[in-house]
């Protein structure tokens, strides 16, 4: 890469050097990304490769394994928004407005992509006709789906809602339980404990409604996430120390965790005789945890690999490529698919498709990134909680 090249790509992509930022944490955003990529990638092309080759079978693996990145992406946020309204007070009114300077400047250009589209030439067969096309809108931009039974409009945007719904929660938690005189083991031992009465109830209620309206508390079980990045602060909080043998071991524990994961979403008996979504929730908690701690805590092989200029740069645009990567590969499979209408997808040109898929994604967010997310939400004031 040419030194001209790459300070460009440097003024792009890095961000500001803020307080207590963790450039492990960066490339632990791309890799979260990069997984999600792989869902989308397997659902449009891979599932056309035949299903008895090898290359069916590791796309098939990602796609399995793609969904576990915005599980990441919420281990993060808990690690990160958690770490540091439990270091010191914030307003709740200030907090919550720099969350959604956070988040919607973003969301809403890629919503406006999306209602274009609709309006013109792809109508999204999701969205509702007459009056009540009002009130289906407003409620994804209030962030509803994904708590509530409402469509998306477009798919990745159900995450947002949980994401949202642990920013305004989390402050009033810590400030009616007073935890922060707590010890970290206390605080930890909360946790712990509200994750265990939280899948007990899942187990026994999976699902109920009020007043007409589909709500399933119950069921959102992937936010036990949250409390994954919460318990690595608190670790941290504590004193502990990682060294080689450790990063070892949790290395080995996410290797495991992820088989776990994967035979989950493989073998047919497993689905039909376990709750597999608590399941993968819980095997994902135990993993991350470890791996996360000394990723940032321990200067180690893990902490070396996710700084990676590379995969931090993907990290830092990884909100605007999480938004709009799936519009941009739905878009090269629409050309893809009018130039060969009859083209039985070969392996080669599988590959390729996956190659040109992450040089368009990447392309397309980059411009999302440089123009709306970076000065909108990034760069205004170097204000802690952005993240």
């Amino acid at each position: 890469m040419g030194v001209a090249l790459r300070e460009r790509l440097s003024r792009l992509y890095e961000l500001e050097d803020t307080p207590g930022r963790i450039a492990s944490m960066e490339g632990v955003r791309g890799l979260a990304v990069l997984l999600v990529f792989g869902v989308h990638v397997h659902s449009l092309f891979g599932v056309e490769l035949a299903h008895d080759s090898v290359l069916f079978r590791v796309s098939q693996l990602a796609g399995v394994m793609g969904n576990a990145g915005v599980d990441l992406f919420f281990a993060l946020s808990g690690y990160l928004i958690y770490g540091k309204l439990i270091r010191k007070p914030a307003g709740y009114g200030a907090f919550v407005a720099r969350r959604v300077r956070r988040i919607y400047p973003a969301f809403l250009a890629v919503l406006a992509i999306y209602l274009a589209l609709h309006f013109t030439w792809f109508p999204l067969p999701q969205f509702p006709r007459g009056p009540a096309a009002g009130l289906y809108l407003l409620q994804n931009i209030a962030l509803l789906p994904g708590l509530f039974e409402i469509p998306p409009v477009f798919a990745v945007a159900w995450s947002l809602s949980y994401e949202m719904f642990f920013y305004a929660t989390i402050p009033l938690l810590i400030w009616i339980t007073g935890m922060r005189r707590w010890t970290p083991a206390l605080r930890a031992l909360f946790f712990l404990l509200w994750t265990a009465a939280y899948l007990g109830l899942n187990m026994r209620w999976p699902a109920w409604t009020i007043a007409a309206i589909a709500l399933a508390p119950f069921a959102h079980v992937r936010m036990i996430l949250f409390v994954a990045g919460i318990l690595v602060k608190e670790i941290q909080s504590a004193g502990i120390r990682g060294n080689r043998w450790s990063e070892g071991a949790a290395m080995v524990l996410i290797g495991l965790c992820c088989a776990g994961y994967v035979a989950l979403g493989w073998n047919p008996w497993l689905a039909a005789n376990l709750r597999t979504a608590p399941a993968k929730a819980v095997m994902l908690s135990i993993g991350f945890a470890p791996c996360l701690f000394h990723c940032f805590a321990y200067q180690g092989i893990l902490n070396s690999l996710f700084s990676w200029t590379p995969l931090r740069w993907m990290g830092n645009m990884s909100y605007s490529y999480y938004l709009l990567h799936g519009l941009s590969l739905n878009g090269l499979n629409l050309v893809f698919r009018h130039w060969m209408p009859a083209a039985v997808l070969t392996q080669g040109m599988f590959l390729g498709l996956v190659c040109m898929g992450l040089a368009v994604t990447v392309v397309v967010s980059s411009v999302l990134f440089a123009w709306v997310e970076k000065p909108l939400s990034l760069r205004t004031r170097r204000a802690s909680f952005i993240s």
